[in-house]
């Protein structure tokens, strides 16, 4: 398989941006994965670089992921989103998928659903 995915990775937890690099970075179908600790520099990135995939977290030091997340549909409507958080209760998973992202995985339950939705292009 081509690998197809850019991928962006956007938390303000090392630990969890190391993680997710990690599990991501064997994946034959993700060429490339960003990280970003703000949304300022998830902002400068994807204006910057092609991305097609952004992991999104909502609570980060600088706003609302999913305040973000319009602004990422307005500006960039082909980039898939993936709401990615511990925030997963249904007001916060509603208001991110009516948002326009693809999924919503709660960072304590799905941590490795990430994997599938990401193997699977299609779904992406």
């Amino acid at each position: 398989m081509d690998k197809t995915l850019k991928v962006l990775l956007v938390d303000d937890s090392p630990l969890i941006i190391n993680r997710l690099t990690r599990m991501l970075g064997d994946m034959q179908n993700i060429e490339r994965i960003t990280t970003a600790g703000t949304l300022l520099e998830a902002r400068f990135i994807m204006n910057r670089q092609e991305t097609n995939v952004m992991v999104l977290d909502i609570n980060l030091p600088d706003g609302n992921g999913i305040q973000f997340l319009k602004w990422v549909q307005s500006h960039h409507p082909a980039v898939k989103v993936i709401m990615f958080s511990n925030m997963a209760g249904e007001f916060h998973r509603k208001a991110a998928l009516a948002g326009g992202a693809t999924h919503f995985l709660d960072k304590s339950s799905e941590f490795f659903q990430l994997l599938a939705i990401l193997d699977d292009t299609k779904s992406c």
